[in-house]
């Protein structure tokens, strides 16, 4: 079939179309401004509502029904449900403009029915239920072929389609999916030239099921139009444009200044987030996204209103009280009204104000509880409004408003008095329960050194910037004691600690309480303190390490008690190969009758592999002869060292586990055919690159670690503990990492773009990229093959074109100059199958529209197997010939059917990356001689 047939049967189709939908109407001035929204029924069921505004000043354009398609290839009919029932043209001559619906806005409300004036919108609701197969990603949507005349940004608007749509994505993660409530209308707004409008469309999420925490993003989105002959059916509205507004992406704000006098249409996109938990790891997906189709009516000079608003958080059980300012200068009087989730809460929250007046200050009051405690804030919109008169439009029709909003956030209390105990090397810590019952677990930091953290304005739990670690949690909202001995290694004396506690909420929220007060407490000198690990010497064999330790201190305030400890005395040298190694065994045992004054004790550990690893010492201190166990030191290793290779660089990292603070670490660096080491560089990190270096020659390093204990100022300070030495030679060893790639599928060009990104910058420690090559195949998990080699490092673009799917896989492997390639990555693309059928053709011999089939063009479909039939079910065609080419006889061949409506049902065997995909079309024809 011929382009230009074609586009004559799309025409004709579209022209029965609208001759169906309204064969009475003199001016096309209809659809204005609207969305769609989802309410979850359970399990894949969904309720579908779509809310209409629409104009009718001047136009008898009605609709008492509505299709929308579903997004899984069905749709249906949706019958308006609000409204009074039609009134006859002998009440009204000029015929009833609104059969159903609900007058909003410029009305005159005195005469029976309404009479509609200049700038009259009416509300339509259209709903329906939807049970879907299972989880994807659907795009509902609707269209009318009657938009709105005269809107400035879009191009001869009266003929071009209107189209509404929302996604919705049910995944199985995810649960229930509700899309935003919006409680201010996006019609019958006005605003004023040489100032700022504003619209805020008042959005919040049900909170369903309790405890869910979802929240919306807002941003800025372009009209769209149907077009049958576009690749998802689609397209951007000819001539718009986005004049110049934002959008608040968290409030929902749309801000437009200066704008220009007329009417104007805009599109708001609020995005629905989910908080979801996959294997207890926290994921935010996206849920649903509702295009709000909005109608902004900019008038002539005028004063806007004004409102002031503020954020704020509260205590879960604590009262929020939050006093607006609204004005509009000498104009008024205003109208004042608020909408947000708090509002349907229980107890619900309040809202008191004193308009209508010039000057209003309304009062929001909410009494919260511990079930609203969550982590995304809570939304107030405050809507000022002036009712004012526009265009010979009795004044209380045309309204110019502005919002305040103000987010609220409900965070549970925190626990209450914490306390720290020390006995010998293990800390209790105590604390009361926090105010909530379902804060059931509580969450245990500790940190080194005296912290003395103090939480921010609405800062929740611990952030990681304080230097707290997570090192335990209870669960229980009464199990309020913990104890830490470090894991049974007991805790290193002459070290403060610093504790604090936060507590958190079940899941699917998961949000964290204020954090407790913190408490800090320094542990007794009343064991052994080893302040040196040195290696000394690094040999496979024969390698050293110097340690040394002081004794306990023999006093009651932070040392041992010699009475309550009595001699003999006995010290236990014990270590353990690797940093972290606990299997202790002993090096020696040192005897003493007495508890002399405090003494440094040394030992020199021989016969070690120091270069491959790293020791760890400890101190056993025994009482009573050595039958006593008084306590242990903390653990303390060597500081060991690691070089990675690379081109003309070495990369040093080095580690140690130790009880001291090593504040900073000096590196020596032994040039190649040189004696000695010198000074290279300080540094507070534990990483250093050595760049510059010539490859193929040595280079040898260590690394000094510079410490002290910070809590016990008495103690010899600083410390300095040396790695092993090590050596290696610079060379190209590091492969290039793998190229960043996506590919783009372009269905109408039956085409691949892959684009990737030269890694070099992402991996500057690998050897340089020469050169990629790019792997295809046309189905997923199939066998790869190469497809092109590029030799420019810097061209990263490659089209395959000519194809006949756009489905397939693909790799880019970039090489380096030494032949080594990267990891190998795979993405693939799927095609995007196009096949629609009309719902009417007249096989009348006049050769427009005489055969019935797909419209074109259609896109990477293998074949179909239609069945088309009567109303009585007999079947009056099939074929698996995807072009049909029904004639309205009988299998082509026999008798003609006469007109009427007829039912198909159609498999699509649709060409996907996964392989062949069969989809089912259902729908009605109806035949017109």
């Amino acid at each position: 079939m011929s382009n230009s047939i074609a586009g004559k049967m799309v025409k004709r189709i579209l022209g029965i179309i609208i001759f169906l939908f309204s064969s009475s109407f003199s001016y096309a001035t209809h659809q204005v401004g609207g969305y769609i929204s989802f309410k979850c029924l359970g399990g894949y069921t969904y309720q579908v509502t779509i809310t209409n505004y629409t104009n009718t000043y001047l136009t008898s354009a009605d609709r008492d029904g509505i299709r929308v398609y579903w997004g899984d290839g069905q749709s249906d009919s949706l019958t308006r449900l609000n409204g009074p029932t039609g009134i006859s043209t002998a009440s009204y001559p000029g015929g009833d403009p609104t059969p159903n619906g609900v007058p909003i806005c410029n009305y005159d409300f005195n005469t029976s029915p309404p009479t509609p004036l200049n700038g009259a919108r009416k509300i339509n609701v259209y709903q329906g239920i939807h049970t879907y197969q299972g989880p994807g990603n659907y795009h509902v949507y609707m269209y009318d072929p009657d938009r709105m005349a005269y809107v400035n940004n879009i191009t001869n608007s009266v003929d071009v389609i209107y189209y509404m749509y929302s996604t919705l994505i049910i995944t199985p993660y995810a649960g229930c999916i509700n899309s935003p409530v919006i409680t201010n209308p996006p019609v019958c707004q006005y605003g004023c030239t040489g100032l700022c409008y504003t619209y805020n469309p008042g959005a919040y999420i049900p909170d369903i099921p309790p405890g869910s925490d979802d929240s919306i993003s807002y941003s800025l989105g372009s009209s769209l139009t149907f077009n049958p002959n576009s690749q998802t059916g689609e397209e951007v509205a000819q001539g718009y444009y986005n004049p110049g507004a934002t959008i608040d992406p968290v409030r929902g704000t749309l801000t437009w200044c200066n704008p220009s006098t007329g009417i104007w249409n805009f599109v708001i996109l609020m995005t629905t987030y989910k908080r979801i938990y996959i294997d207890s790891v926290k994921t935010i997906v996206p849920a649903d996204t509702v295009e709000l189709e909005l109608e902004v009516v900019i008038q002539g000079s005028c004063a806007n209103p004004t409102v002031t608003s503020k954020d704020t958080c509260v205590v879960a059980g604590g009262d929020v009280s939050i006093t607006y300012t609204a004005t509009v200068g000498n104009q008024g009087p205003l109208y004042v009204t608020a909408a947000g989730e708090p509002f349907s809460l229980s107890p619900a929250a309040t809202f008191s104000n004193n308009s209508p007046a010039k000057t209003v200050e309304p009062v929001f009051q909410w009494l919260t509880n511990c079930n609203e405690i969550r982590e995304n804030p809570y939304e107030v919109v405050v809507k000022a409004t002036e009712k004012t008169s526009l265009g010979g439009i009795p004044p209380d029709t045309a309204f110019s408003s502005a919002y305040g909003t103000s987010l609220i956030t409900v965070v549970g209390p925190p626990p209450k008095h914490l306390i720290a105990d020390a006995e010998g090397t293990t800390v209790c810590l105590h604390w009361g329960p926090s105010g909530c019952t379902a804060d059931t677990v509580y969450n245990i930091y500790r940190g080194t050194g005296c912290i003395n953290w103090k939480h921010g304005y609405c800062e929740t739990g611990v952030p990681s910037y304080t230097g707290y670690t997570l090192i335990a949690t209870n669960h229980g909202i009464n199990d309020t004691t913990y104890c830490d001995s470090n894991k049974g290694a007991g805790l290193s004396p002459g070290v403060a600690y610093s504790y604090i506690v936060d507590g958190s909420f079940p899941l699917p929220d998961g949000s964290e309480s204020y954090a407790s007060n913190d408490t800090c407490i320094v542990i007794k000198l009343g064991v052994p303190l080893i302040t040196n690990v040195s290696v000394t010497k690094t040999d496979p064999a024969e390698g050293k390490i110097f340690i040394r330790w002081m004794k306990p201190l023999a006093n009651d305030t932070d040392g041992i008690d010699t009475t309550q400890y009595p001699g003999p005395y006995q010290y236990e040298l014990m270590h353990a190969t690797g940093m972290n190694n606990e299997s202790f065994s002993t090096l020696e045992t040192i005897n003493s009758p007495y508890f002399r004054p405090a003494f440094d004790t040394t030992f020199m550990d021989t016969g070690l592999n120091t270069q491959q690893n790293s020791y760890n010492y400890k101190v056993n201190f025994y009482c009573k002869g050595g039958s006593v166990l008084v306590g242990s030191s903390g653990s303390a290793s060597s500081v060991y060292l690691g070089v990675r290779r690379g081109g003309h660089r070495m990369t040093l990292n080095w580690s140690a586990e130790v009880p001291w603070s090593n504040d900073t670490f000096d590196i020596y660096r032994q040039l190649p055919s040189t004696i000695g080491y010198q000074f290279l560089a300080k540094t507070t990190n534990t990483s250093y690159i050595d760049s510059g270096l010539s490859n193929g020659y040595p280079y040898c390093y260590y690394v000094k670690s510079i410490s002290e204990y910070t809590a016990a100022p008495h103690i010899e300070h600083p410390l300095y503990d040396s790695s092993e030495t090590i050596c290696g030679t610079p060379e190209d060893t590091i492969p290039p990492c793998s190229p960043p790639l996506n590919v783009v599928a372009k269905c109408d060009l039956y085409e691949d773009s892959i684009i990737w990104s030269n890694p070099d910058r992402l991996c500057p420690e690998a050897n340089k990229v020469v050169s990629y090559q790019i792997f295809y195949t046309p189905v997923e998990n199939g066998d790869m093959s190469v497809i092109a080699t590029i030799n420019n490092p810097q061209d990263t673009l490659y089209v395959n074109s000519g194809l006949t799917s756009v489905a397939g896989c693909y790799a880019v492997i970039a090489f380096d100059s030494v032949g080594q390639t990267s990891p190998f990555n795979t993405i693939c693309v799927d095609n995007c199958p196009t096949y629609r059928l009309p719902n009417v053709f007249t096989p009348n011999g006049d050769l427009l529209n005489d055969l019935f089939g797909p419209l074109e063009p259609y896109r990477y479909v293998q074949s179909i197997d239609i069945n088309i039939y009567n109303r009585w079910g007999q079947v009056m065609f099939h074929t698996t010939d995807p072009s049909i080419n029904w004639n309205g006889n009988v299998n082509n061949s026999g008798g003609p059917c006469p007109d009427g409506v007829y039912y198909y049902i159609c498999v699509v065997n649709e060409i996907r990356v996964t392989g062949i995909v069969p989809v089912t079309l259902k729908g009605f024809i109806q035949l017109v001689r």
